[in-house]
């Protein structure tokens, strides 16, 4: 079944757990710790480069998120991974495969990778391949939050400007144009007690403060960028028991660029 929406409660990560095999002085690897998408890590220079998370401890992950990139069409990226027990033995989990998500336009670009299954490991080590010296701005690693059923019809994106407008005494407009991002909107409405305490426990660690990811109609063959959302939970309000087994909730992502 596809269940439509990924949720990702992100593992935090502190500067010192990404390591780059190249980076520029001013843009060091430790922006990859930063949710800000505009600190951003630099490569040093093009061709393959490597990203290693040490996660401290063997933990569950299936979900791998490199936003914010300036990747190309024909960059590349895969993912190995290594167990505290066995930290030199790196295991294939993503075959080179192509970086840039399907459907991107502008000049930040996503890669997403989400495994069939969970797996455990200290260590996740990217390796990237492009043809300029790589740039991103977040790296995001964690469990997803699994569905029985899909999200309800309804859900849908809006632009959201930043921008102020003005109407002026002679009959025009004053404009002072800022920044634009957009908000999804989406109805869970058949959470099973499990499933939502879950989300709650999601909801209470991060607020409308930390950001989170998430993803519409994921399990396609290519998860598409305009359906990618990485942003903060925002007009938070009460869940609501739906019938004697299901919850619903509405939830909001506004997304940060």
């Amino acid at each position: 079944m596809n269940h439509e929406l990924l949720i990702l409660d992100p593992i935090d990560l502190a500067a010192s757990q990404i390591t780059a095999s190249s980076a520029l002085a001013a843009f060091p690897d430790d922006a990859l710790a930063d949710p800000d998408p505009k600190i951003v890590y630099k490569a040093a220079a093009a061709g393959a480069v490597t990203i290693t998370v040490d996660l401290l401890a063997d933990t569950a992950w299936d979900t791998v998120f490199l936003g914010f990139t300036n990747v190309d069409g024909d960059d590349s990226w895969a993912i190995h991974r290594a167990t505290a027990a066995a930290p030199s033995t790196w295991i294939s989990t993503l075959a080179t495969t192509t970086l840039r998500s399907a459907g991107a336009w502008g000049q930040r670009h996503h890669g997403l990778a989400v495994l069939a299954a969970p797996v455990t490991s200290r260590y996740i080590r990217l390796t990237t391949t492009t043809t300029a010296a790589l740039s991103a701005g977040v790296l995001l690693v964690g469990q997803r939050m699994a569905l029985t059923w899909p999200q309800e019809y309804g859900g849908g994106r809006k632009p959201v400007e930043r921008g102020l407008i003005q109407p002026t005494l002679g009959g025009g407009i004053a404009r002072w144009k800022l920044g634009r991002t957009a908000a999804y909107r989406m109805t869970l409405g058949d959470l099973t007690d499990d499933e939502l305490e879950a989300l709650w426990r999601t909801v209470d660690e991060h607020g409308e403060m930390d950001p989170v990811l998430i993803v519409e109609q994921y399990a396609a063959a290519s998860a598409r960028q305009p359906k990618m959302h990485y942003g903060r939970l925002t007009g938070l309000d009460y869940y609501a028991r739906a019938d004697a087994q299901k919850s619903r909730y509405e939830l909001i992502v506004e997304e940060w660029r």
